[in-house]
């Protein structure tokens, strides 16, 4: 689905774990430039961001 995100820019809050991960992945395939916040553990936003460069194909 093309909702014509690209270039644009999201900040998602408790993006690391649970839905806010999703939203990244999500708008990360979208083209969305994207600013995410974690609470605890370093280990969960690294993986993310491992996931997000192979799965939307993007540069981190």
């Amino acid at each position: 689905m093309d909702l014509n995100l690209t270039n644009r820019t999201a900040i998602v809050t408790g993006g690391a774990t649970g839905l806010g991960r999703e939203f990244v992945l999500s708008l990360a395939k979208e083209g969305v430039n994207i600013c995410f916040t974690y609470m605890r553990e370093e280990e969960h936003p690294e993986r993310l961001i491992e996931t997000v460069k192979t799965s939307a194909n993007v540069e981190i």
